[in-house]
């Protein structure tokens, strides 16, 4: 539907000399037009409307489907890490106990520098998978927060 207004007029004074000009035929107008039969455009357009609708709604769902794999595999992932975090950080604390033991005994001389140094080998390798471990399971967790959106203090 569309709606115009008009007006015209006619400029007619012949008594000057440039020949300009107004005359007493001033018009007013208005019309309208309206479709009346549009061989079912309108209809093709609301049936086109509906399946983009329908569309954005599949992908959005996929798309929240997608993200909620993601986010379970993340937590997974977090939980798995965590779990290896504090086997390594375990077996650290036992090493640490064997070399400050071989420590006492290489002081007490019951226990030989090799001994020493193989037990200070195994601590410092223990806590380097430690620390690594630790470097790992904050990743996750880290992912997880920018995948939920929040992030959290980690201790």
């Amino acid at each position: 539907m569309s709606f115009n207004a008009f007006v015209l007029g006619e400029y007619n004074d012949s008594t000057l000399p440039v020949d300009d000009r107004w005359s007493r035929d001033d018009r007013i107008g208005f019309s309208v037009r309206q479709e009346i039969f549009g061989g079912g455009s309108l209809r093709a357009r609301r049936s086109e409307a509906r399946q983009q609708t329908r569309g954005a709604e599949a992908s959005l769902d996929a798309a929240r489907q997608e993200l909620e794999i993601a986010v379970r595999r993340a937590f997974l992932s977090a939980l798995r890490q965590d779990a290896v975090f504090q086997r390594r950080a375990a077996a650290e604390r036992a090493a640490r106990e064997r070399f400050e033991a071989a420590q006492l005994e290489l002081s007490r001389a019951t226990k030989t520098i090799t001994d020493f140094v193989l037990a200070n080998e195994d601590y410092y390798n223990a806590s380097i998978d430690a620390v690594s471990a630790k470097f790992a399971r904050d990743q996750q967790r880290v992912r997880l927060a920018i995948l939920t959106g929040s992030l959290t203090e980690f201790r």
